[in-house]
């Protein structure tokens, strides 16, 4: 006669060490998969016409910047014009200025400025996202020096009422 084979004894994991184990691979693995969703910084993005937003429906949005927070930028293809160029400050609407609509967020209390900065060396040039506030607190002919640029036919500033962003994951 044959004997039976001995069952071989299954040790199962308990229960919690299973899920300490799963939160443990997913907090190490959270950090790689949130730079998945970031590095859009200075980056331009084109929404199609089959948008079904109208906010950003045929838009052109400048992404200024793009953290694991979420991203902030402006819709830079929209001029101000009628009634919204009507809820404008009138210290912006007094200097004969283009105003732009940035985006739904905040408008149009938030103004934001997008200024040319120095260009690089290999001629590239870098544009940078600023609160008006801040620009004017920190210079107080900052709105002067706007006005100046565009009577000289330049372009190196431009002011949008309203931001655009997305939270995480969006």
């Amino acid at each position: 006669m044959t004997e039976p084979v001995p069952k071989k004894e299954v040790k199962k994991t308990p229960f919690m060490s299973r899920v300490y184990f799963t939160l443990a691979i997913i907090c190490m693995l959270t950090p790689t998969a949130m730079k998945m969703y970031t590095g859009e910084t200075n980056r331009l993005i084109v929404a199609s016409g089959k948008l079904s937003d109208p906010n950003f429906n045929e838009s052109v949005v400048y992404i200024s910047k793009h953290t694991v927070d979420g991203a902030i930028g402006v819709v830079i293809n929209r001029p101000l014009k009628g009634d919204e160029l009507k809820k404008a400050p009138g210290f912006l609407r007094d200097k004969q200025i283009p105003l732009y609509w940035g985006g739904p967020m905040g408008f149009p209390e938030d103004v934001v400025v997008l200024e040319r900065a120095a260009p690089h060396k290999d001629g590239s040039v870098r544009l940078v996202l600023k609160k008006f506030d801040d620009a004017v607190k920190s210079d107080p002919a900052y709105l002067d020096k706007i006005a100046d640029s565009y009577k000289a036919g330049k372009e190196d500033y431009r002011i949008y009422l309203g931001t655009s962003g997305w939270g995480v994951f969006q």
